[in-house]
């Protein structure tokens, strides 16, 4: 095995695990049960790719944070059709970074295709129906927050135009 593979798998194996820690953040996060459910299979699945790349590097990778906080952030501020789609981005630009190690290491093609899917599994959330009723709620909401903003905007605005005064 050359540096540079050793190199890629080691980075491959770092995400499989940063993927686990994000994958059991959301599913604490999200509301929807099924997604939930869905998010702590795929950390899962993901475990398990960490540890055949683990047996190619033979070293131990401590998992890192910054997906487990920085997602569930998103999902709670941007929503879920936004975090979803950058989720399923993530899982397949992992498929095609994996291709080239797949003539030296063919067990990373199932990896591989684990990951597409991954992506599709993720899609698939998104075609999922969402209750008009909560679709009615968020809308409420964002129009009550939207409102609020600009209260605040024209507020502030007015108040410098009278202390210039």
């Amino acid at each position: 095995m050359t540096r540079k593979q050793l190199k890629n798998l080691r980075r491959a194996q770092q995400g499989e695990l940063d993927a686990v820690l994000m994958y059991n953040a959301l599913a604490d996060t999200v509301t929807d049960p099924a997604d939930a459910e869905t998010f702590r299979k795929l950390a899962a699945e993901e475990g398990r790719h960490g540890s055949v790349f683990f047996r190619y590097t033979e070293q131990i990778v401590k998992p890192r944070r910054t997906k487990a906080v920085l997602l569930p952030f998103l999902y709670r501020v941007l929503g879920r059709k936004i975090t979803y789609r950058l989720i399923a981005k993530g899982e397949y630009d992992a498929a095609r970074v994996y291709e080239h190690l797949i003539p030296a290491f063919p067990e990373v093609e199932s990896i591989r295709a684990d990951e597409q899917r991954h992506g599709d599994t993720v899609k698939a959330l998104l075609a999922r129906h969402v209750p008009v009723k909560k679709r009615i709620v968020r809308a409420i909401i964002l129009t009550t927050g939207l409102l609020a903003l600009a209260g605040c905007v024209y507020f502030t605005l007015s108040h410098r135009r009278h202390s210039r005064r």
